[in-house]
Formats: C-alpha cells, structure tokens, sequence
C-alpha cells in the first residue's frame, strides 16, 4: 500500500505525518513507513562505484566478506548495477507518460 497527503515537509515536527508513505500486509498490524525524494537526483553520483574500503566494511559488517573476490559477486555488481539504471530509465518515462496522458486533450 502506498499513498502520499501532498503536503510539504516539516523536518522539524517530531512525528512525520507530511509525505509518502508505504506498508505491507500485516495480519496483526500495519507499520507505515515514509519516504522522501531527493534534493538532488544525479544518477552519476548514485551509480558510482564505491571504493574498496567501504565494499569491504559492508560485507564484513553482514559477515560475507568471503565472497568478495568471487566471480558470482563481481558479476552480480554490474548485473545490479544495469538494473538500476534500467529501473530509474523506466520509471522516469512511465511518469512522463503519465503526464502527458493526463496533460493532453484526448
């Protein structure tokens, strides 16, 4: 589920009550959570490669540093990384095209 009130950010209230939100199915309860935008989206800045240092802490940090050197994982990385910049290409035209479609006199 999600779904946005469409209202403008309050950083500073204690309870986030203005944005997106989303939740899942629950049988007991539903937590919802929000999220935010960018300020500034630079898709170079978000697909670089991280450096070493920090490939290492995260895998150690999820105990899978030893598949670091494997090529399963180095192939892994570029197929992710192809994804999402497929992701966000696909996404970016189907809000276009939903504008247009809602912009445009049929």
């Amino acid at each position: 589920m999600v779904f946005s009130n469409n209202m403008e950010y309050d950083d500073s209230s204690p309870q986030i009550i203005e944005g997106a939100f989303y939740a899942t199915t629950s049988y007991q309860e539903s937590i919802f959570n929000y999220f935010r935008e960018e300020e500034q989206f630079d898709l170079n800045t978000i697909l670089l490669n991280i450096d070493d240092a920090t490939e290492t802490a995260v895998l150690k940090n999820n105990n899978l540093l030893s598949i670091k050197n494997s090529p399963e994982f180095i192939i892994n990385k570029n197929r992710i990384h192809l994804l999402i910049e497929f992701l966000l290409l696909y996404f970016n035209m189907s809000v276009w095209l939903l504008y247009l479609s809602m912009h445009l006199p049929m």
